[in-house]
């Protein structure tokens, strides 16, 4: 029975976290100004396999349960705002997989005093 209200309170944490971040994406689209963003660099790393585990001290933490190296990657963009002629150099922050955008793509921004956002899809 602990056990089970123990799961039951980190699945509400999570989804209590989840709905603040979504809340905060909806008031800077709403609040701020709509720009096309110019992917100026993506950044791609590779992170070692899991080392921790019985598969991964077996030797077959690549092959089950999916512990082989992971991708991720940030995109950096840069947009200039007309009417305040200021440029804004936009991050991604990290994210996991391999990028689908190129250099020289554009991607929507939103520049707002609550915070910045780069959509990426």
């Amino acid at each position: 029975m602990p056990l089970i209200l123990l799961a039951a309170l980190i699945s509400i944490g999570c989804a209590l976290l989840t709905l603040a971040r979504w809340s905060e994406r909806q008031r800077i689209r709403q609040s701020g100004t709509q720009l096309m963003a110019q992917i100026v660099q993506i950044r791609s790393w590779q992170e070692p396999p899991d080392s921790n585990g019985f598969f991964a001290a077996a030797g077959r933490g690549s092959l089950l349960w999916g512990g082989g190296p992971r991708w991720y990657y940030e995109i950096i963009a840069e947009c200039k705002d007309v009417a305040t002629g200021e440029t804004y150099t936009l991050s991604s922050g990290p994210r996991k997989g391999l990028a689908h955008h190129r250099r020289g793509d554009y991607l929507p921004a939103y520049i707002s005093s609550k915070g910045n956002l780069l959509e990426i899809s």
